[in-house]
């Protein structure tokens, strides 16, 4: 940031301002960290092992694929939230379940709880309940699209272990 930039914002706020306190450690922050700061993404982790398996890191993206599911079988924040970071995650460990590059006995028990996270608590609620995040009326439906087709092309000792019915959309969301 230029000095010019420093010197207006310092000499904006001299009384106790907590907007302008606020914005003069953001563009500080900003200043200090020009790229930002960036961290693993389970969403675009998902993606890339679902697509990209020919990429170095492969597996250490599966690795952190499994480290970062809950308890409870989603992956991502609470709620609604976790909607599309767990579609892309089940999405993922199952084209790696598919791919045969990962021992199957490690994937199965994350993807059916996966799949139960989505059928049981993410994929029942409404659209009007879910977070308005971008993309949202596309990314859900080709993810329940793909997950939909990597478990019917599962070969049938797999499938057998992971009886799921289809995935459907959640209310209100349009294929």
């Amino acid at each position: 940031m230029s000095d010019g930039a420093t010197r207006v914002f310092a000499d904006a706020g001299t009384a106790a301002d907590p907007v302008a306190d606020a914005a003069r450690e953001l563009i500080a922050g900003l200043a200090l960290r020009p790229w930002g700061q960036v961290a693993p993404s389970v969403y675009e982790s998902g993606r890339l092992v679902a697509g990209a398996a020919w990429l170095p890191g492969h597996h250490q993206r599966i690795g952190f694929l499994l480290r970062e599911q809950r308890p409870d079988g989603a992956w991502g924040p609470p709620e609604g939230y976790a909607l599309v970071p767990t579609l892309s995650a089940t999405d993922a460990l199952l084209a790696a379940l598919a791919d045969g590059g990962w021992a199957g006995a490690d994937l199965l028990a994350p993807v059916a709880r996966g799949l139960d996270a989505l059928t049981g608590r993410l994929l029942p609620i409404h659209a009007r309940a879910l977070p308005d995040t971008p993309a949202l009326d596309l990314i859900v439906p080709a993810l329940v699209e793909s997950i939909n087709g990597r478990l019917t092309g599962l070969d049938r000792a797999t499938a057998e272990r992971l009886p799921r019915p289809p995935l459907a959309l959640p209310a209100g969301v349009e294929g």
